[in-house]
């Protein structure tokens, strides 16, 4: 859910006209631009009033002035003012809200019939491949070459001739 969410951010702010090549999904539940966060997704599974409900929080850097933050953090984080030019302008929150809500049904569309259009995207859009990546499962760290991310979610890393799946953990940068 996470990764169809990423792909529905990521086409609202091409539709937007907030294009940049390096903007991409970092595996499991971020938007990067050049290695640089600029979203983060968190779906939630909640039962209220004896029904099962799925939320999906998206948070994204849209006016950050990080001229000031820390230089660890502006390392690391990014903002769609940084992708614009500040300052943004004021309709930008909400016009690129409407645009990632029309684009969120269809995504969660596809991917409740298993479209593999879906995973082809998010795979188009995965920063991790090729490179190397760490994983911290929480009781071990994991390694090896990222080589995709495949129909079901999972991140498939090489780690020397043997592919191993992921369903979660954290990236270690």
């Amino acid at each position: 859910l996470a990764l169809a969410a990423a792909v529905a951010v990521i086409d609202a702010l091409n539709t937007l006209g907030y294009l940049a090549p390096g903007l991409g999904i970092r595996w499991p539940n971020d938007v990067e631009l050049d290695g640089r966060k600029l979203a983060g997704i968190l779906p939630e599974r909640v039962e209220a009033d004896g029904r099962r409900w799925l939320l999906i929080g998206i948070g994204i850097n849209v006016a950050s002035d990080l001229a000031e933050a820390p230089a660890s953090v502006r390392s690391m984080a990014t903002s769609v003012s940084a992708l614009a030019g500040p300052p943004v302008a004021a309709e930008t929150p909400a016009r690129l809200l409407a645009a990632i809500l029309e684009r969120l049904a269809p995504v969660i569309g596809q991917l409740a019939v298993r479209d593999g259009a879906l995973a082809a995207r998010w795979q188009a859009l995965d920063l991790l491949r090729d490179e190397r990546v760490c994983i911290d499962l929480g009781d071990q760290v994991v390694a090896g070459r990222g080589c995709g991310i495949d129909g079901d979610g999972a991140l498939c890393l090489d780690g020397g001739g043997n592919i191993v799946r992921l369903f979660g953990g954290r990236v270690l940068r």
